[in-house]
């Protein structure tokens, strides 16, 4: 018979979306300006970081303006197209 080590039964196993999600969180919160709370409204309203790195760079300010306000969306904004220098292909 094999013996086998037990369980813990409260112990929460975290599902591979929740390690996922909080990595793409980890991700946004790296933009200067953009915390947890951005984040993870960005997150919400694009679905994935493709999703914002899909916004048009002419767009991009407007898009995200309403979302985190003015200032954090420059900050997005100079992140992508200036920091990293973000093109699209």
């Amino acid at each position: 018979m094999e013996s086998r080590s037990p369980r813990n039964p409260f112990k929460q196993r975290k599902k591979p979306c929740d390690e996922l999600v909080a990595h793409q969180l980890k991700l946004f919160t790296l933009i200067p300006g953009v915390g947890e709370k951005k984040a993870r409204i960005l997150l919400d309203h694009f679905g994935h970081p493709q999703g914002l790195a899909s916004v048009p760079e002419d767009m991009f300010i407007a898009k995200l303006t309403p979302l985190i306000g003015e200032s954090s969306a420059q900050n997005v904004y100079d992140f992508f197209y200036t920091k990293i220098g973000f093109t699209r292909t």
